[in-house]
Formats: C-alpha cells, sequence, structure tokens
C-alpha cells in the first residue's frame, strides 16, 4: 500500500514562535528551486494550521486550506504546471496562524499546534519515463513572522477578530520574486511525529482531500463616490462639486491615478454596485508615512451605536442623514516609488467602504487604484423565474444574491459579522441552493461538517466548523431535514446510509429526554443549553416563557416532524422495522401534545402545558407535524393569522409558508410578502436577519423567495426520492402568469403558466424518467415519460 502523501513532506514551522497572541499572527515561507524543463503536469498539495495564500513565481495558486475540523482536516490539490519556469521557481506562502487560547474568527478550527505542509511533484502521464520532480516542506525552506500585520480585537467584534493593522515600512517586499535574499530568515523547524511507526502519529491533524471547488476570484470596481470632505468626519450637506467627482471616478472606474496633496486629510464614501465578499485591495506610490483607513460597512445607520450590539436602521443608502458604523483596516504607506499594493488579509462584507487618507507634510500619495477581487461559491444558477408580478421577481434576484453571499467554504448564517454555519440556518440555504442550481457538493461538505462535530450526548454541536461552541439542541434536529431533503432531490443511499447513525443519535438524545411516565412531552432542557426558538421581540433572547419554566410545546412538535422525516429515510432504505417505530413515537408524541399543550377552548397549541402564551411557532409546527390535519388544520392557520400573538420571523418563515401550501391556504402569503417589500423599501438589496434587532442586512434564512416562488407560486414540489416524482399544483389567484423551474437530477423542470378571463394555459418541459402529477381546478391527471406537456382548458 502506498504511503499517504504526507510522509513524503514535513510539518514544519517558525522557531520560536509566540501562539498565545491575540488572535493570532502571520509567518512567511519560502522555496526556491531549479527546473531545467517543464514538466507537463505538476501538482501540489498543501495544507496549514489555520490559513495559508500560496503562491508561485509571484501568482496565488491556492487559498486555503478548506475549512474543517481537526480531525477532518482539509488540504488542496492543484495542478501549477502553467505556472512554472525553466530555471528558478519561488514558491512563497503567508501562512495565519490562530491562537488556540483566544477566540479568533470561531469559525476556524485551530489545533494545539502550528504548521505548514506541502508536496509538490510530477505527475508522469502513462506511459512516459520521468526523474519525478519533488519539491516537499523540510527543513531547506526559510521562514520568517511578518511583523507588519497586527490582528485587532474590537468590542464592536464578538466573532471574527479579522480587522488588521499594517504597517507598510515593515514588510517584505519583493519577498515572493525569485531575486529576493532571504539569507536573514530563519530556517523552520520540523514538528516531529513522536510515534515509533508510521502507522501511528502524535500529529493532530487527519488530512483529506477539499471537496468543494475553489472560490471564484473576480475582479470588482466600485460604483461611485458616495461624499467627500476635508474633515475628519462627513458633513452630511457637502457634495462633491463636478470638478472634484471626476478624477475619482477616473480612479474608481478606469484606474487613473489620483494625487492626494501633501499635508491632506480625506474621507470619502465608496459605493459597491451590489453587496459584495471579498478582499478590499489599494496600490499606492509615494506618500511615505500616509495612513489609509478602511471602514467596510453593509449599509448607513440613523446614528452612531449606543452599545456594540444596538443597531439603528433604516433606509441602507441614506448618506446624507446616516453614518457608517464599524471596524477600521489601517494601512501605513511605505512610501516606494514603484507602486504597493495592500489587499486585506481576509475576505470582508461590504456595500459601502470609507475611505480615509492622511497623507504627512512631505510627500504627496499617488492612489492607483482601489477595487477589491468578489470571492464566494462557484454558485451557478440554472433555474429562473418570471411572472406578471415584478414584486416577485425582485424577489428572486435579491434572494439569489443573498444565497450567493453566504456561499463560501461552508455555508454561512451572514458574511458580515459571524461567518458561521448553522444547522438549522444551513438547512434552509441547502434547499435553496438544490432548487437553483441542483449542486449538493456543499450541502454535502455541511452535513459531514456537522457530522464531525456529533458530541456524546448524541447532539451535534450549535455551529460546525468552529473553535468554540455551545449547546443548542433543537438546531441538531435540523441535520436530520438535511438528510431528507437530499433524499428527496439526489435518492442517494450511499449518503443516507452513511449519516443514518448521526440521525439517530440525534433522535435518542430527543427519546430520553421525552418523559413517557407523565406528559409524554419532550422535557427541559439541560440548564446549559440554550432552549432557542426564534427572534421575537416579545421573547428574551429567542426563547419563549415556557422554555425556561417547563416544557415547551414547539420542541416536541420539532421532534415529531423530524421522527417522520426519519421514517421517511428508513423506508426509503427499506429499513421498515425502523420506520414503523418513528412513526409509532411520532404519534404518540403527537397525542400527549394534544392532550396537553392545547388550550381550554382547544383553539390554540399552547406554548408549553400551564402556560397562558400562545405563539405562531406553536400552530404551524403542529400542522406540519402532524398534529392536526385537514379542516380543522386549515381552521386553526385562519386563526393564527388573524389573532395577535408573538409571530415567526423571517427564520421561521419557510415553515409559516409551507404550512399554508399544505392545508390550502398559500394565498394567504400574500400579506406576509409585505416584509420583503419592507426590506426593500428600506434600500436593502441583500435580505435582514430580523425586522426588529437588524444586525446582518445580509442573511440567507430570509432569501425564502428561492423556494416560494417556484414551489408556492410555480406550484412545483418534488413528491419522491431523486425527483422522480413531480407534483404541480398553479397558485392561480396569485399571479396572471408565471415561468421557472426547478433542478432536478436528470436536468432542469421548467413550468409556464397564464390564466386569462375564463381560460388557462401550461407548458411543462420535463426531464427524462419523471411522472407528473397535475392538479388544477378541473381535476388531476397524471403524465408519465412526456418530455413537454401541454395543457388548454377552461376554467
Amino acid at each position: 500500500m502506498e504511503k499517504p502523501w504526507e510522509s513524503r513532506a514535513r510539518w514544519i514551522w517558525l522557531p520560536g514562535f509566540d501562539d498565545t497572541r491575540n488572535p493570532g499572527a502571520v509567518v512567511l515561507f519560502r522555496k526556491t528551486f531549479c527546473l531545467t524543463t517543464v514538466p507537463s503536469r505538476f501538482v501540489i498539495r498543501v495544507t496549514a494550521d489555520s490559513r495559508y495564500k500560496l503562491r508561485l513565481n509571484n501568482q496565488l495558486i491556492s487559498l486555503g486550506p478548506c475549512k474543517g475540523t481537526v480531525d477532518h482536516w482539509y488540504f488542496e490539490r492543484v495542478d501549477v504546471a502553467d505556472v512554472l519556469q525553466a530555471g528558478v521557481n519561488v514558491l512563497a506562502a503567508e501562512v495565519l496562524r490562530y491562537s488556540p487560547q483566544h477566540r479568533g474568527n470561531i469559525s476556524m478550527s485551530r489545533s494545539y499546534t502550528p504548521g505548514f505542509l506541502l508536496l509538490g511533484e510530477e505527475e508522469p502521464i502513462e506511459g512516459e519515463e520521468t526523474n519525478r520532480i519533488v519539491v516537499a516542506s523540510d527543513l531547506t525552506w526559510r521562514c520568517v513572522e511578518d511583523k507588519s500585520i497586527q490582528f485587532i480585537n474590537s468590542p464592536l467584534d464578538h466573532f471574527l477578530s479579522i480587522n488588521e493593522t499594517v504597517d507598510g515600512t515593515k514588510r517584505h517586499f519583493g519577498w515572493e520574486d525569485v531575486s529576493f535574499d532571504d539569507s536573514a530568515w530563519s530556517m523552520p523547524v520540523e514538528l516531529v511525529n513522536a510515534a515509533p511507526t508510521d502507522e501511528l502519529t502524535t500529529l493532530p491533524w487527519n488530512l483529506n482531500p477539499r471537496e468543494i471547488p475553489l472560490l471564484t476570484s473576480i475582479p470588482g470596481y466600485f460604483k461611485s463616490l458616495v461624499v467627500k470632505n476635508g474633515e475628519s468626519r462627513l458633513q452630511p450637506d457637502i457634495r462633491l462639486s463636478d470638478t472634484e467627482l471626476a478624477p475619482w471616478n477616473d480612479l474608481l472606474q478606469d484606474s487613473k491615478p489620483l494625487t492626494i496633496p501633501s499635508g491632506s486629510h480625506i474621507v470619502v464614501d465608496l459605493a459597491a454596485p451590489e453587496y459584495s465578499t471579498g478582499y478590499i485591495q489599494l496600490q499606492v506610490s509615494g506618500g511615505a508615512g500616509a495612513t489609509i483607513r478602511l471602514l467596510c460597512a453593509e449599509s448607513y445607520e440613523r446614528a452612531a451605536r449606543p452599545s456594540p450590539d444596538v443597531y439603528l436602521k433604516g433606509d441602507r443608502t441614506d448618506f446624507m442623514n446616516g453614518v457608517l458604523n464599524g471596524i477600521w483596516d489601517c494601512y501605513l504607506v511605505a512610501g516606494k516609488t514603484e507602486t504597493e499594493t495592500y489587499q486585506t488579509w481576509w475576505r470582508r462584507s461590504f456595500r459601502f467602504v470609507r475611505l480615509e487618507i492622511i497623507t504627512t507634510s512631505n510627500d504627496v500619495l499617488h492612489l492607483h487604484q482601489v477595487s477589491y477581487t468578489e470571492s464566494t461559491y462557484p454558485l451557478e444558477v440554472r433555474s429562473t423565474f418570471e411572472s406578471s408580478v415584478p414584486r416577485y421577481e425582485n424577489f428572486w434576484t435579491t434572494s439569489l444574491r443573498t444565497l450567493k453571499n453566504c456561499m463560501h467554504e461552508t455555508y454561512e448564517d451572514c458574511p458580515f459579522y459571524e461567518q458561521t454555519q448553522f444547522p438549522f440556518d444551513t438547512r434552509s440555504q441547502i434547499l435553496f441552493t438544490y432548487l437553483v442550481s441542483g449542486d449538493d457538493r456543499l450541502a454535502r461538505k455541511a452535513i459531514h461538517d456537522l457530522h464531525c462535530s456529533l458530541r456524546p450526548d448524541g447532539l451535534i454541536a450549535m455551529r460546525s466548523p468552529a473553535h468554540m461552541n455551545h449547546s443548542l439542541p433543537v438546531f441538531s434536529l435540523s441535520f436530520i431535514h438535511m438528510i431528507s431533503d437530499h433524499v428527496l432531490f439526489f435518492g442517494d443511499q450511499e449518503l443516507a446510509r452513511r449519516y443514518l447513525p448521526t440521525c439517530l443519535a440525534i433522535l435518542g438524545y430527543y427519546d430520553r429526554l421525552v418523559r413517557w411516565e407523565s406528559d409524554g412531552l419532550v422535557g427541559p432542557f439541560d440548564a446549559r443549553a440554550w432552549s432557542y426558538v426564534d427572534w421575537v421581540k416579545e421573547w428574551t433572547f429567542g426563547t419563549p416563557p415556557a422554555a425556561r419554566t417547563g416544557p415547551a410545546t414547539y420542541f416536541s412538535l420539532v421532534y415529531a416532524l423530524a421522527l417522520g422525516q426519519m421514517a421517511e429515510i428508513a423506508d426509503f432504505l427499506n429499513q421498515k422495522e425502523l420506520a414503523r417505530d418513528c412513526i409509532e413515537r411520532r404519534e404518540a408524541l403527537l397525542s400527549s401534545v394534544n392532550t396537553h399543550c392545547l388550550n381550554e377552548t382547544r383553539t390554540f397549541y399552547l406554548d408549553g402545558p400551564g402556560s397562558r402564551e400562545i405563539s405562531q411557532h406553536c400552530q404551524v409546527y403542529a400542522v406540519l407535524a402532524g398534529a392536526i390535519k385537514g379542516p380543522a388544520a386549515q381552521s386553526l392557520l385562519r386563526r393564527t393569522l388573524s389573532t395577535a400573538m408573538p409571530q415567526m420571523s423571517y427564520a421561521q418563515a419557510l415553515y409559516l409558508f409551507r404550512a399554508l401550501h399544505k392545508v390550502d391556504l398559500y394565498s394567504h402569503t400574500i400579506s406576509l410578502w409585505s416584509a420583503w417589500d419592507e426590506m426593500l423599501s428600506q434600500g436593502l438589496d441583500t435580505w435582514a436577519e430580523m425586522p426588529f434587532d437588524p444586525r446582518s442586512d445580509c442573511h440567507a434564512w430570509s432569501a425564502v423567495p428561492l423556494s416560494e416562488l417556484p414551489c408556492g407560486i410555480l406550484g412545483i414540489q418534488p413528491t419522491a426520492p431523486a425527483c422522480a416524482s413531480i407534483e404541480i399544483r398553479p397558485m392561480l389567484s396569485m399571479v396572471a402568469s408565471a415561468k421557472g423551474g426547478i433542478v432536478t437530477p436528470r436536468g432542469v423542470l421548467m413550468v409556464q403558466w397564464s390564466r386569462g378571463n375564463n381560460s388557462f394555459k401550461l407548458r411543462v418541459d420535463v426531464p427524462s424518467e419523471t411522472k407528473v402529477d397535475i392538479f388544477l381546478p378541473s381535476g388531476q391527471k397524471t403524465y408519465q415519460d412526456e418530455s413537454v406537456i401541454e395543457v388548454d382548458v377552461d376554467l
């Protein structure tokens, strides 16, 4: 058996490194090597703890490692033959080490020790002979700490610590070039495997190949200057004249250099074409000692924040009356005669960037470029949506932008302040991705990331990957929903079997909480667990009062829903006994809910037995879980929509819409969409996290239109594994015409329909081997093995 590739290289690091600094530090590694000829294929495998940027001959070839866990640590594999040159070549790696003793960038795993590992080797073409060139990390490399960069800890930042201060005078300019003299740099030390054989290791990382494509790297340019003055802060009533504006537009749009005189203090706000995530970069020359500061913001806010967690937002584009809040990045210009380039080490999220420039009295600064490199998961959108009502198309494009900016090496709740993969958020994002793209690569990784966080008690972590964690038990049930969704859209038995034990462990945790000897409900969680349900204005920290004093109805209902999904997964895997057991437990649980959790008039489900509070959440999940059915379920939701009670936020909107669809009340969503209209009226171009405390202006759980426009209005719903069977129930009362589709494993299913005063026309383009059931007011009809279905009927 061939030894693993890492046995042919050495983990190395800088000697004497202080690993206690908060939040971390950057180390540079260099290696030159000579080639007489350029091989046709040369593959580099590389990883590091915690992050690296790898260049070959001053060209960026890889960023990583892909986010994972220590027990499932990723490495990248890239073919760099087209970057090699005959003669001397140089590999140059920047490695950012996050200290395990500090919180910085919570979603970034780290082990107890830093390290860098690389193996580059020629891969011969079959039938050709070669001497096999090999370049590996070892003691012949050179390394040094990059003391020009310091990362910032700010009270405004609870999760990332990615902002930085960079002193250009301390940078190692040209270190990526072949000609750079690294003789003063240190020889690295090897991280030695102290185990007696290669089959064992004392090193912490369990290496696995990257499973998702590299992120995009797309040049981005700011579209305009918003406002400028010569003070240290903006004055809202000062506008630029055309004469002042022209050179800035030339800089932003055409990269024509702009000269900033000596002794200047300039503040400008730049607007991106749309909400973006990427790396901000500057190119300057001259201006020794000048200070350039950058503040990236999602929006203008009504005032400075009275405390770090209080956001006062209205019109997100109101630069005349609003302010930009956030954390500054700072660059001290070295003053090179040639162009010096500064790029943020980690990506930023922004719609607006404030740029402050302070030049010394001795030197002018030439600003050559202010731009960014957009970086997201390469999501290929293959479905569309159009309708006779323009609002829905606006919803569609805004939702796509929101989803895209929340997809990187993991799904992220938001790209601005947290960048974390939570199970509840991720389930929605995965569903949206399936519908618009049919790409399950990031979904598979997310499922495995969460699986890797499985705890001894049977729960998965509140977030994963993560350096620090908490217990949020109800989020674990979303994992079962993810497996159920994957079965429905892809029908992959291997994946379902792979994660079946994790699903059963989660259900086991809940089964042990059920108080079968008393009321038969899911009992309270451990006091150290977060009993979160939703961000509701009436609840403290997302927890209903009933969950703080006893059993919460919501948790029993979500567990019952998960048991039903588990039964479907088991049936798909032909595990009939498991399916029956899940159904029996679900029915017993729902019986207990109906016995103990209805109010005296049996008109609403209470938030807990003996509680006086009601909420939309319990009514909706009672319908979804099957505690109430048929006309009674429809009546319940009618009462729910017309009665004052805590409402489901954007986070739970998907489940509210699905419940209304289940009981044939989907037309009631017309008024519910007003919340999304309100966001657009406030100048958002992505969807916010919540209505009453909008910490994040880009939160993918709010991208509900990606599900509801095709599944609700167009009426497309997969009903069998791998989308082998699909129902189409057009929502004729909401729009006069609609066109769009969803992506299935066998291609895009497209639906186009229109209604007149007394007529209805429908066309469906059907992927191969797909059964279609069409439901119209005139009746239902089944079509099998037809590539095009056309219907023209009187209403």
